[in-house]
């Protein structure tokens, strides 16, 4: 019986007919790129629509910006964390893991934004849009650390997974703190 062991590293993805290292095309990123932000900016819509335009507008710029510092902020020190455990990939993985993390991200917010406007619609008490929104926003986070999880630390030593338990609890803090002051207020 023969086996056969596959060359893409563990966490990675591969396109069919495309070697595990090879760059994703162009187009890719821009898919990437554009799933990675609709969700947010959607659901920052909807999270400012009881108020009026204005802040609809605001809070659809916030939310991802919100999103994106956060990762700005954290993602250098996952990567310490997963070098002093042992656990680091290489950064191109690193990349198209976050990238594929904020890709589920978004989407999952993105899907749950027309089910946000029903309830903003049919619901007459204030505060519905706030509530919605912040749970929708954290689906989403807590599916984008999972993918991330799954990607770069499946299947690692208790202490990697420690680590990357420590920094979402830290990434998850900051976020909550930035989402409650310039978001959800």
């Amino acid at each position: 019986m023969t086996t056969t062991t596959s060359a893409v590293p563990s966490g990675a993805t591969q396109a069919p007919g495309r070697a595990p290292s090879a760059p994703l095309p162009a187009a890719s990123w821009r898919d990437m790129l554009l799933a990675t932000l609709a969700g947010p900016v959607a659901l920052g819509a909807v999270l400012g629509l009881e108020v009026g335009p204005l802040t609809a507008l605001l809070k659809s710029l916030a939310l991802p910006a919100v999103l994106l510092g956060v990762a700005a902020v954290m993602v250098p020190a996952l990567y310490v964390g997963a070098t002093l455990t042992g656990a680091a990939p290489p950064a191109h993985l690193l990349v198209r893991s976050l990238g594929r993390g904020f890709r589920a991200c978004g989407l999952v917010m993105l899907g749950l934004v027309a089910p946000a406007l029903f309830l903003l619609a049919t619901t007459q008490a204030l505060g519905v849009a706030a509530l919605v929104g912040t749970a929708a926003t954290a689906a989403g986070v807590l599916i984008g650390l999972r993918v991330l999880f799954t990607d770069l630390f499946r299947g690692r030593s208790t202490v990697a997974i420690a680590a990357f338990a420590l920094w979402s609890l830290v990434a998850l803090g900051i976020g909550l703190r930035l989402f409650v002051e310039f978001v959800a207020a």
